[in-house]
């Protein structure tokens, strides 16, 4: 989630826009919707990823992945799974859509439009960051109590160790 994304949550909430039902009951914003519940990716945007079809070139994949890349905070360990997806677009890997692929792509679709709520910031509460890291990524989940208010995740070309990843994610 952008810092101006949270920011602008933040001022909301501060001034209750978010709280009284009867000023505000949801902001549709770039294409979320943010409610005193939290926010959520916007209905429309899930309709189309649901309607999505198999790709069938490099460039749909492409086409594919920068939107599903603008929700990855809704999505646990959304590069993880993105990974394969990608690499397909790479020049040195011939275009062919295998079945490892098609699992990705299904899966991605379902967890991008099952995607939970997420919580909006309280400002002056604490906030708890879990990270975790493999040899091929890095993924962290930033939390109040137990509310998740974002899933952040990225790829290691190669192995740069605990220490970098804790930085990364006080970075997010």
């Amino acid at each position: 989630m952008s810092i101006i994304f949270v920011l602008f949550l933040v001022f909301l909430g501060n001034k209750g826009c978010l709280q009284n039902s009867q000023s505000v009951n949801f902001v549709a914003f770039l294409g979320h919707v943010v409610s005193k519940e939290g926010v959520m990716v916007d209905p429309q945007k899930i309709e189309a990823v649901r309607n999505l079809v198999r790709s069938s070139s490099v460039t749909e994949i492409k086409s594919f992945g920068g939107p599903t890349s603008y929700y990855r905070q809704f999505v646990k360990n959304f590069t993880s799974i993105a990974t394969q997806l990608t690499n397909l677009t790479k020049k040195e890997i011939p275009f062919e859509w295998t079945e490892k692929y098609e699992e990705s792509f299904q899966k991605l679709k379902t967890l991008l439009t099952t995607v939970p709520i997420l919580a909006l910031p309280v400002e002056g509460k604490d906030f708890v960051v879990y990270y975790d890291a493999s040899h091929s990524g890095l993924s962290a989940v930033l939390m109040q109590k137990k509310n998740i208010i974002a899933y952040e995740s990225r790829q290691l070309k190669c192995m740069r160790g605990i220490i970098q990843h804790v930085i990364w994610s006080w970075q997010r």
